[in-house]
């Protein structure tokens, strides 16, 4: 079965400054994920198992199913990884049979939750303050916004909370995708202004305020493009030039950001994306890899297949190689 991960970076600043925490400091961190006495499946076990109101998700660590542990870390690596069990709740669901959907075999209330597993894989280098998140999205449901609410917990019991540590993520783009985003097949193109220059907005738009709007140029591909135009188009995405020659349209969007919605792959794989040709705005592009991994009895994510297809993924690929030195 396929199934998607989410990969970023992460750093942990200290709270109202700059500063951000070193890990060839002591205490060090992976020993306290990995092997503290309250590491980090003990502490959410212990402390935050049940509500976490923040996400509005309930949240547990699955147990050990015949000495089958869903846990594992690698001193020599630096990594940590495991099984999140978590469900939102807060809504009314009515659960039916597939053939049979109007006959309700029974509700779920809004203070329950349908649980379900995700990997996580955090690495933590020897030096520097740079470290490695990967995050399975199961059901297009991602929990990054859970996980930083746990490391930040974990992390502030352990370095005290005086210091209100919190993570903060950069999404990792692999030049590999970025090429398969440029390569794709083209859905839309466009190009925004979020800011003009004063004597543009006055020229056009002079009854307006020019901090209360923005102006956009989208281009949608209706049909299927032949080779040539495919080719033009690219051409001209990657050099950075606009769709048009008026000199008064190139004046608006002089300095505009450039979003490109492509579809990458075929088939029951096909999927769309968006990507930004500003590298300021690379970090809102989506972190989204798609890996093949084995299925267990309930339908998810074996968790031996998907922990060795993601060791896989990281050796396969050497932008990881500076954070695994």
């Amino acid at each position: 079965m396929r199934t998607t991960i989410e990969v970023f970076t992460f750093k942990i600043r200290k709270h109202r400054t700059s500063d951000f925490l070193s890990f060839a400091d002591e205490p060090d961190l992976y020993e306290l994920l990995a092997n503290d006495e309250n590491n980090f499946t003990n502490f959410i076990d212990t402390n935050l198992t049940g509500d976490i109101e923040q996400a509005q998700r309930t949240v547990r660590i699955p147990q050990k199913v015949e000495g089958y542990s869903f846990h594992h870390h690698n001193n020599k690596a630096r990594y940590i990884c495991g099984i999140i069990e978590t469900g939102l709740y807060g809504k009314e669901y009515e659960i039916a049979n597939k053939d049979d959907p109007k006959n309700v075999e029974f509700r779920v209330g809004k203070n329950s939750a349908i649980i379900k597993p995700f990997f996580y894989y955090i690495m933590i280098p020897r030096t520097g303050d740079k470290g490695l998140m990967i995050l399975e999205r199961t059901d297009n449901d991602g929990i990054y916004p859970l996980m930083r609410i746990i490391l930040t917990s974990f992390i502030n019991y352990h370095y005290g909370v005086e210091n209100g540590y919190t993570v903060e993520k950069t999404n990792l783009i692999l030049n590999y995708y970025l090429n398969e985003l440029l390569e794709g097949k083209y859905n839309s193109i466009s190009v925004s202004a979020n800011s003009l220059k004063k004597d543009i907005a006055d020229r056009y738009f002079g009854f307006l305020n020019s901090e209360n709007f923005s102006v956009e140029f989208k281009l949608k591909i209706k049909g299927n493009l032949d080779l040539d135009q495919e080719k033009a188009i690219r051409k001209m995405i990657k050099s950075g030039d606009y769709f048009f020659d008026s000199s008064d349209l190139k004046s608006i969007f002089e300095e505009a950001s450039t979003k490109v919605v492509s579809t990458v792959g075929s088939g029951k794989q096909a999927r769309q994306r968006t990507f930004y040709l500003n590298e300021e705005q690379r970090n809102m592009i989506r972190p989204y890899y798609d890996i093949e991994v084995e299925k267990n009895a309930h339908g998810f994510s074996d968790y031996i297949s998907i922990k060795e297809k993601v060791k896989e993924f990281i050796k396969e690929n050497k932008e990881f190689k500076p954070l695994c030195d």
